[in-house]
This record gives structure tokens, C-alpha cells and sequence, in this order.
């Protein structure tokens, strides 16, 4: 399975995570689009079956971890939250 026919099983569940994103916490579609489809690629080069979750449920656990950062991180300076955490 090449990555353009995996894309397209799973953008429905991409939209559907950002919709639910946004009528919650609010942004762009356009901007959270793009954070989804990192945490996307991110998901298939991190995924291992032999955890036992399905690789729906992985993605989207990725891109709403992935929508959280983005809005947690929204108007601040990144380098005082890294900072923040190393402590």
C-alpha cells in the first residue's frame, strides 16, 4: 500500500478530527489541516502493529496530540514553554 492510497483512507478521519478540534477549541481549518497531515506522516513512520491498536486509532491519537500542542503553543513564545519543561 503506497502512501497516496493510505492518505486517502484515512483524510476523512483527518477532517473529522480537525471539525471536532475546532468546534471545541476554535482556528483555522486550513492551519490545523496542515498540523493533521504532519502529525499524519508522523503517524506512519511511528506506527507498530504489534502494539494492538489499529492504525486508524493511531493516527488519530497523533493528530490530536499533534492540534493540542498547536493550540496550547498558540500566541507564545516556544522557546520559554521548551524551556519550561526541561525544568
Amino acid at each position: 500500500m503506497n502512501a497516496t492510497s493510505t492518505y486517502k483512507r484515512v483524510e476523512r478521519l483527518l477532517h473529522h478530527t480537525v471539525h471536532q478540534f475546532r468546534r471545541r477549541f476554535g482556528g483555522e481549518h486550513e492551519e490545523l489541516m496542515s498540523f493533521a497531515n504532519e502529525a499524519y506522516l508522523r503517524a506512519i513512520r511511528t506506527y507498530v502493529p504489534d502494539r494492538g491498536a489499529k492504525f486508524s486509532t493511531w493516527v488519530r491519537l497523533q493528530v490530536w496530540s499533534a492540534l493540542r500542542d498547536h493550540h496550547s503553543c498558540r500566541g507564545k513564545d516556544l522557546t520559554t514553554r521548551l524551556t519550561r519543561k526541561a525544568v
